[in-house]
C-alpha cells in the first residue's frame, strides 16, 4: 500500500474498530457488569432526583411494633381498619396493603373456640367494611419454587374486595442476577393475578390506564435514595384525631401503601442505593418503598429511556477518528491524556444524562475508545518500525545489526555533523601492491572478500562501525553514532582479535596461492582516542557516515608507522592508557605533519607462532 493510503486506512481501522467494539461490548460479562456498577454509582451520586407528590408510606416501624407490641403482626386488623378509616377521611387516591396474612384473625378465633362471641364476632369489623368499601390493594405473591400455591390473601378477605382477584397485585420483586433489583414489569403472570402491587395502584388510582407493554421489565426510575418517599407512622393514623394531624393531611390525593418499615420485619432490598461507594456506605430500602417509587414515577410519566442502538456507535466512530488522528500526528503522551480526557467526558456526560432520566452506558463508549486508542498507537508502531527498518537499512552500512537497532532506537547521529569522543582503527595490508601484481583481478577480489569479513566481524562484535573501505585498508569508529563509555578498550580488544585473525589468514592465503611466491599475509594497524566530528557527509543523492579530525588523521598514521616500528598494532599513549590493557614497548615516534615527537606503544596479542610478522 502507497504511503498516502496508509494514514487511509489507519484512520478508518481505529473509527470502524471503534464503533464494532462499543457494538460489541454488551455481550461481554464483564463489561455489563461494570455498566451496572456505572449505573449504581449514578444512583448514588445523584442523589434525590425528584421529590415524590403522588405517594406516601404507611409505616409500619418500630414506633408502632412498640406501641401494639401486645398484639401479634397477624392480628392487627383493628389497626388496619382504623388507619384505613382515617386514610379515606383525609381523602387518598388509593391504599396498597403490602402484607399478607396466612389467616384471618377471625378465622383463628374460631378456630380457639372464642368466634362466637361479641369480641370475636367484631374483632375484624373495620377492616372487612374496608376491603368491602373498595379502593384497597391486597398484596399477593407467586411462589418461588413451580408448582406452589400462589400466596394470597384469606379466602374471607378475598370474598369482601369488590373486584376480587382485580383487587390483588403481586408484591414480588425480580432481581438482577447480582441480587439488586434495578427494573420491575408492571404484570408477572399471565393469569390472575398478573399485575404487581405498583401496577395494580396505578390503575386504581387511575382507571383505564394502560401500559406499553406490561410484561417487560422496565428500569425503576427511583426519585431517590430510601426514604425519599413521605412516610407516616401507623401509630399516628390510629390516634382519635388523626385526621386533624398536619402529616396526615398531607396524605390527600395520593397513592399510599402500607408497608413494613422496621428492620425487625425483613422486609429490605437491594436496589442501587445498595451499591457501596468509597465514601457512601450500602443503604437498603424497604419493599414498600421500592413499590411507592415505581407507582411515583408510573404515576408522573416518569421513565428511563435509552439513546437509540446507532447513538453509540457513531459517537465511538467520532472519538475513534479523533484519536487515530492525534495518535498518527502527535506524541503517545498528547494521544494518551487525550484518550483519557474523553473517558473522563464519557463519564460524566453519562452522569449528566442521568439526571434528566437518560441512561447512556459508558462502557461501550469507553471500550470504543480503548480500542481507537490501541489502534491508533498500533497504527503509529507500524509507521515507527518502518522508519526504524529505513534507518536501519541506512545504519547497517556501517554497523552490526545490533548496533544500528540501539542506533534507531536511543540515539541518530547529528546529519549535521556533531562533536563526539571515538577511537579510530585503521588496518592495512603490508606489500598489497606486492600480492596485486602477482595475483589477477579476480583472484585480489577473492583475497579481499574472504579477508574483509574476517576483519570486520571483530569490530562489528565490539559495537563499533565500519566506516569505509579505502582499497584494502579499513577505517572504524567506536563511539560513533552509538556513544560508548568505554571505546578505547573495545577499539584495542578488537585490534588483538583482528590481527590474531590475520595470523589465521595467512595461513589459508599460502594453501590458497601456493607457489606464487606471495610475500607471507600482514597487516598493521593504527589506533588513537580523542574528539572528531561525526555525521553524514556528501550530497542528497549519496552520503556516507563518517568522522574527521585530527584524531582520524593521527590514527591512520599510526598505522603507517607500525611498519616502520616493526610492531602488528600501534596504539597512541592516550588511547592505550584510556583502554586499561597490557601494553608492549614504548616510543617516541614523529608522525607525518606533526613537529613534536609523539609517544605511541606496542599492543600484544595471541600470536601465532608460525607466522612472523614481517618488518
Amino acid at each position: 500500500m502507497s504511503a498516502t493510503g496508509r494514514p487511509l486506512r489507519h484512520l478508518a481501522g481505529g473509527t470502524l474498530g471503534a464503533a464494532l467494539l462499543t457494538i460489541l461490548a454488551p455481550f461481554i460479562p464483564w463489561l455489563a457488569t461494570l455498566d451496572l456498577f456505572c449505573y449504581d454509582a449514578w444512583h448514588r451520586l445523584a442523589g434525590q432526583r425528584t421529590m415524590p407528590t403522588r405517594t406516601a408510606i404507611i409505616a409500619i416501624d418500630d414506633a408502632s411494633l412498640t406501641r401494639f407490641q401486645d398484639t401479634p403482626l397477624a392480628f392487627w386488623q383493628p389497626q388496619l381498619g382504623a388507619a384505613i378509616a382515617t386514610l379515606r377521611t383525609v381523602g387518598v387516591r388509593a391504599i396498597g396493603i403490602d402484607l399478607i396474612h396466612a389467616t384471618s384473625a377471625e378465622t383463628w378465633l374460631t378456630a380457639l373456640g372464642a368466634g362466637d362471641t361479641p369480641a370475636g364476632r367484631g374483632y375484624e369489623a373495620p377492616y372487612r367494611e374496608a376491603l368491602a368499601a373498595g379502593g384497597i390493594v391486597l398484596a399477593a405473591a407467586r411462589p418461588e419454587r413451580p408448582g406452589e400455591a400462589d400466596l394470597l390473601p384469606p379466602a374471607d378477605h378475598l370474598l369482601l374486595l369488590p373486584g376480587g382477584g382485580d383487587d390483588l397485585g403481586l408484591v414480588n420483586l425480580e432481581a438482577d442476577a447480582d441480587g439488586f433489583i434495578r427494573r420491575l414489569a408492571p404484570a408477572l403472570a399471565a393469569e390472575a393475578p398478573s399485575l404487581t402491587l405498583a401496577a395494580r395502584l396505578v390503575v386504581a388510582a387511575e382507571p383505564g390506564h394502560r401500559f406499553d407493554d406490561d410484561r417487560r421489565a422496565v428500569p425503576i426510575p427511583f426519585a431517590g435514595p430510601p426514604g425519599t418517599v413521605p412516610r407516616v407512622s401507623l401509630t399516628r393514623l390510629t390516634e382519635a384525631d388523626a385526621a386533624a394531624d398536619p402529616a396526615v393531611r398531607l396524605l390527600r390525593d395520593r397513592v399510599v401503601i402500607i408497608a413494613a418499615e422496621s428492620a425487625r420485619l425483613q422486609d429490605l432490598q437491594l436496589t442501587p442505593y445498595a451499591r457501596a461507594l468509597p465514601t457512601a456506605p450500602p443503604r437498603l430500602m424497604s419493599g414498600g418503598e421500592v413499590h411507592a417509587q415505581t407507582v411515583e414515577a408510573w404515576l408522573s410519566g416518569r421513565r428511563i429511556t435509552v439513546p437509540p442502538p446507532w447513538a453509540a456507535p457513531l459517537a465511538a466512530m467520532g472519538l475513534g477518528l479523533l484519536l487515530a488522528w492525534t495518535a498518527l500526528r502527535r506524541r503517545p503522551a498528547v494521544t494518551a491524556a487525550l484518550t483519557a480526557g474523553l473517558a473522563g467526558a464519557c463519564l460524566l456526560v453519562s452522569l449528566a444524562l442521568f439526571h434528566v432520566d437518560v441512561w447512556l452506558a459508558p462502557t461501550p463508549l469507553l471500550l470504543g475508545i480503548a480500542g481507537a486508542w490501541a489502534s491508533g498507537l498500533s497504527s503509529r508502531a507500524g509507521r515507527e518500525a518502518r522508519e526504524r527498518s529505513r534507518l536501519r537499512q541506512l545504519f547497517a552500512r556501517y554497523v552490526s545489526d545490533e548496533v544500528a537497532e540501539m542506533a534507531v532506537r536511543e540515539a541518530l547521529p547529528d546529519t549535521g555533523g556533531a562533536a563526539a569522543d571515538v577511537t579510530v582503527l585503521f588496518l592495512d595490508i603490508r606489500n598489497f601492491t606486492t600480492l596485486s601484481e602477482k595475483l589477477d583481478s579476480h583472484e585480489v577480489f577473492e583475497l579481499l572478500n574472504a579477508w574483509l569479513p574476517r576483519a570486520c566481524g571483530p569490530i562489528l562484535a565490539g559495537r563499533g562501525n565500519v566506516d569505509k573501505f579505502i582499497g584494502d585498508a579499513v577505517m572504524a569508529v567506536f563511539g560513533a553514532p552509538l556513544p560508548l563509555p568505554d571505546h578505547p578498550r573495545r577499539a584495542v580488544e578488537a585490534a588483538r582479535a583482528i590481527a590474531a585473525a590475520a595470523d589465521d589468514f595467512a595461513t589459508w592465503v599460502a594453501h590458497r596461492f601456493a607457489g606464487r611466491d606471495l610475500p607471507p599475509f600482514a597487516i598493521g594497524i593504527g589506533i588513537h582516542s580523542g574528539g572528531a566530528v561525526v555525521g553524514n557527509l556528501g550530497t542528497e543523492r549519496r552520503v556516507e557516515f563518517t568522522a574527521i579530525g585530527d584524531t582520524v588523521n593521527i590514527a591512520s598514521r599510526l598505522e603507517s608507522a607500525s611498519k616502520e616500528l616493526g610492531w602488528r598494532i600501534v596504539a597512541s599513549a592516550a588511547a592505550a592508557a584510556a583502554a586499561g590493557l597490557p601494553t608492549g614497548d614504548r616510543r617516541q615516534v614523529t608522525l607525518k605533519g606533526k613537529a613534536a615527537p609523539f609517544e605511541v606503544v606496542e599492543i600484544p596479542y595471541e600470536q601465532n607462532k608460525s607466522i612472523r610478522s614481517p618488518t
